[in-house]
């Protein structure tokens, strides 16, 4: 009896999973639906945006796919650092930054775990119209 259990789990197994020459059951494939005035929105929690190498890949990837991005856990230092941070956003229509406090005698490693960056799109219009 549990003999035959084992021989039915195995193929079983075999059916559901496939084998090389039995690949299994074809999934469907679903196709993205886009529309007309569709947003896509990406979140991702980086932490550190500090490599060049890493960051630039990282936001020309996310830009092909989003239209608003953000970005949590930045360790972005300072706002000369946000400045040429935002450079790598391709075809941006502005980065809003929300970084943590600066750097002090105390608290060297201040803007560790911290920052915010919420990055825009060039087609979602001017940014400048929003206040914040």
């Amino acid at each position: 009896m549990l003999w035959r259990a084992w021989v039915d789990i195995c193929a079983w197994i075999a059916r559901v999973s496939g084998e090389a020459e039995n690949p299994g059951p074809e999934r469907p494939k679903k196709k993205a639906r886009h529309n007309v005035n569709d947003l896509r929105i990406g979140f991702l929690n980086a932490h550190s945006l500090g490599e060049n190498t890493f960051r630039q890949y990282l936001l020309n990837q996310y830009r092909r796919k989003f239209d608003i991005f953000a970005v949590a856990e930045t360790w972005c230092p300072d706002t000369d650092h946000e400045t040429r941070w935002a450079k790598d956003w391709k075809g941006s229509g502005g980065v809003i930054w929300a970084s943590g406090p600066k750097p002090s005698n105390s608290n060297t490693r201040s803007h560790w775990g911290r920052g915010m960056a919420l990055c825009f799109a060039k087609e979602l219009g001017d940014l400048s119209l929003i206040h914040i």
